[in-house]
């Protein structure tokens, strides 16, 4: 934990065989022809050799799946669980609620299965199969030695440990895929938004505010590929049409969408929450991300370098391993997800270094279909292409367990378990390409109203996709290899490349759909398959760059380049994107070494990026006013001296004798912290207050647009009311009145004394002397006992810094 806070790197150079690894502090053969040493950090280090490739890769990811279930057996044993809806089975009634939605909304063991006939060869199969080998080998270890056993299995009584599978491993894949492109599939939310909008403005205002709340095509925003400057190759003179609609469709939608919408989003909201509250508290894979590639004529050594670093949040274990795989065509280290298979989503080899970042894009739409009950009453209808169809259904039985500790890790005695058999129904239609149909599964069977509600995703059953393109990064050895290897990739993903060659590269990658003219992305559309996707657009045309004349790329989630549609109703690309803050320290910091690259994130990391990325002046600029009080002179005089440096290093006052005090060191954090909640409450509550009836305008505002578990912390600044709020302040989303008749200054103003009221209050009357407390990292621990905090960072879980030709 200290070698985190005090970014501490380990030595990662790559090792030349077994007999050399780095501190290295046990060693076992658990296969022939495999080998695995463990370092003094306890990173493993999997070495295989054979008279063949495909024995040599095989043997490797037997030796991968064995490392990983060494490690992390139970962690794995959480993911599966997860990913095939059995969390109930071993952790009671309060994960139902997920069991049953992904149940519902993933696919089932027998197409995890037939996606493994279909998207893998004979030779992939094999080896997918020998990491289950692996896993199995230390299954059977363990539990005919069970002091080998972790905890968890023993504290939650989850014996005998059911064989390692394929399907389980496919399962994470999926799991994993979710986490990342399902940043938006949230129309039912902005049309229930939109709905009432309509209700109290009209059909033509509502379109208008849904466009200010999620304003597009903004000139200002923060891109990866550089419009002009050139580049060796570049996507940045091309343009897409796969989304094109207008005022008048968004009107056309909204007008269409039905009195029930708002039930069927508190479904769907249902089960979002409880994933959101499984990933917390059990520490599940998802993914967000920064990275950057410095080209050799920006770096002291004439060398690429690259940095990554995957914001995953704070788990104890994380949910990504590090290792270093040896064998065959493949030597290479990085991250990898256990119990996925044997793959590092993130990485380097002698030759190349690759990071990830999610790429939020929007891979996911609902479908308002028409249903009625089936001639007979045994099932439903939907009403498709022009003819009545069946709705396929299925039932499952979903085990509860009964009496369960409340919590992992569990002191005490344990309950025997008892479980109950709950027994679900589930439904899907077909939308999609009419060639390939995809399945649209039913959150929401509206009998009565004769509709259904469903999601199609693109990349529905072949999540293998991205699985196989981080294999082939990981034993590409130049540009050419590694760009083919990432075009197989169906999650939505940023790939950031450096080379030995000196070549730094990006790619835009995910499976996106192909839309017809007129379906506004953001709303739920007519099921009748007039507004199924048209096809998927090509690998070959996504957004890339090789080696732009600036010198750098950078991406933390940002939009690929300016001609690039606008997420839909994903994430929001605009003015104050975070990306911008690391962008202006490459653009302004050459040369560049190891150290100053990482440098790039540490500084952002610290800052407060509301302040530095345009929030500051809206509250500074009252200093010009002549009325202001004492009181308020001083409070915003402690805002301007202030640089926006918030967090753990430079954040963190000290005591004369060095000491950390627990404070953000001077007044000016505080008071801009407290002074921002305010505006987010106070800019547009005229307008979205009697539609919402929530008095706080950003909370009542996300409620619809923000699906459960993609709201960052604070402090990461990745919230799409923001930008919103900026785009109101700066006059650029006009539709209504959001200022409620004020001047920007009078309701920045306002917002200035509710938070002098608020400081005042608890701290006295003196702006110099108000502080903050550090806000705090806490860590969620899955079978171990409870880990401390550190002070807060805006930084990744784990860090990656490649420098080439040392």
């Amino acid at each position: 934990l200290e070698l985190y806070k005090s970014w501490g790197f380990k030595d990662g150079r790559l090792s030349s065989d077994a007999d050399h690894v780095a501190g290295a502090a046990s060693s076992e053969s658990p296969a022939p022809g495999v080998r695995i040493v463990h370092d003094s950090a306890g990173i493993p280090h999997v070495f295989a050799d054979g008279p063949d490739e495909q024995t040599i890769e095989e043997r490797l990811a037997f030796g991968i799946g064995y490392a990983h279930a060494e490690d992390r057996l139970f962690q794995m044993e959480v993911f599966r669980r997860a990913g095939e809806g059995r969390l109930a089975d071993l952790l009671g009634r309060d994960y139902l609620e997920m069991d049953v939605t992904m149940r519902r909304d993933v696919e089932t063991d027998a197409e995890r299965r037939a996606q493994i006939e279909s998207m893998l060869t004979p030779p992939e199969q094999r080896s997918l199969q020998r990491y289950a080998d692996g896993v199995n080998a230390v299954i059977q270890r363990d539990e005919l030695d069970p002091r080998l056993l972790p905890a968890g299995f023993a504290l939650t009584t989850d014996l005998p440990i059911a064989p390692w599978t394929v399907s389980d491993s496919v399962a994470i894949s999926i799991l994993e895929t979710k986490a990342v492109a399902e940043s938006a599939g949230n129309e039912l939310g902005y049309g229930s938004l939109a709905r009432r909008l309509a209700a109290r403005y009209g059909l033509t205002k509502a379109a208008a505010i849904l466009n200010d709340v999620q304003l597009t095509g903004d000139p200002l925003t923060p891109v990866t590929i550089p419009s002009s400057g050139g580049a060796r190759r570049t996507t940045a003179g091309k343009h897409w049409d796969f989304v094109s609609y207008a005022p008048a469709d968004t009107v056309a939608r909204i007008a269409s969408l039905p009195a029930g919408i708002e039930a069927a989003d508190r479904e769907v909201r249902t089960g979002d929450q409880a994933i959101a509250q499984a990933t917390k508290s059990l520490g599940l894979p998802h993914f967000g991300s920064n990275a950057w590639a410095i080209a050799p004529s920006k770096t002291t050594t004439g060398h690429a370098i690259l940095w990554g670093a995957p914001q995953v949040s704070y788990y104890v274990p994380p949910p990504l391993q590090e290792m270093e795989i040896v064998g065959g065509l493949t030597h290479a280290r990085g991250i990898g997800v256990p119990g996925a298979g044997p793959a590092l989503v993130i990485g380097y080899n002698p030759h190349v270094a690759w990071s990830l970042t999610s790429s939020q894009d929007d891979q996911v739409d609902t479908y308002i279909d028409r249903i009625r009950r089936a001639p007979g009453g045994a099932g439903f209808e939907y009403f498709w292409r022009g003819a009545w169809r069946p709705v396929a259904e299925r039932k499952e039985i979903v085990h509860v367990r009964t009496t369960t500790p409340a919590s992992t890790p569990l002191v005490g005695e344990v309950p025997l378990p008892v479980w109950n058999d709950d027994t679900f129904t589930f439904y899907r239609t077909f939308h999609g390409p009419a060639a390939h149909p995809l399945p649209c599964v039913v959150s929401t069977l509206d009998v009565d109203a004769g509709l259904a509600y469903c999601k199609t995703r693109s990349f529905w059953n072949t999540e293998l996709g991205t699985g196989l393109a981080v294999v082939g990064a990981a034993q590409a050895t130049n540009l050419t290899q590694f760009d083919a290897a990432v075009r197989k990739s169906v999650a939505g993903f940023n790939f950031i490349y450096a080379d030995d060659a000196g070549h730094i590269a990006y790619w835009h990658t995910g499976t996106m759909p192909v839309r017809v003219r007129g379906h506004d992305p953001r709303l739920p559309v007519p099921g009748d398959g007039s507004f199924d996707w048209r096809g998927f657009l090509p690998p070959s045309e996504w957004p890339s760059v090789v080696d732009p004349a600036q010198g750098w790329i950078a991406n933390w989630n940002n939009k690929p380049q300016a001609s690039w549609p606008d997420a839909g109703d994903g994430t929001i690309w605009g003015t104050t994107q975070r990306a911008r803050q690391p962008m202006s320290l490459l653009a302004a910091g050459a040369p560049f070494d190891l150290a100053h690259a990482w440098g790039v994130a540490r500084r952002t990391g610290e800052l407060d990026l509301s302040a530095t990325l345009g929030f500051k002046p809206f509250l500074t600029s009252l200093l010009s006013r002549s009325d202001l009080t004492p009181v308020e002179r001083a409070a915003v005089q402690q805002v301007a001296a202030w640089d926006g440096t918030s967090f753990y290093p430079g954040g963190a006052e000290r005591s004369s004798s060095g000491g950390e005090t627990g404070n953000v060191t001077g007044a000016g954090f505080p008071i801009f912290d407290a002074w921002f909640a305010a505006m987010e409450a106070r800019v547009g509550r005229a307008v979205f207050e009697p539609a919402t009836g929530d008095a706080s305008t950003a909370r009542g505002v996300r409620f619809f647009t923000q699906i459960a578990g993609t709201l960052s912390p604070r402090y990461e600044f990745f919230d799409d009311y923001d930008q919103f709020l900026f785009d109101a302040l700066s006059g650029r989303a006009s539709a209504a009145d959001y200022l409620g008749g004020a001047t920007v200054a009078a309701v920045s103003r306002a917002a200035l004394d509710d938070a002098i009221a608020t400081l005042s209050a608890a701290q006295g009357p003196d702006p110099a002397a108000w502080r903050a407390s550090m806000p705090q990292i806490s860590f969620m621990a899955l079978d171990v006992g409870t880990i401390g905090t550190i002070p807060w960072e805006n930084r990744g879980t784990y860090g990656q810094a490649v420098a080439f030709g040392r």
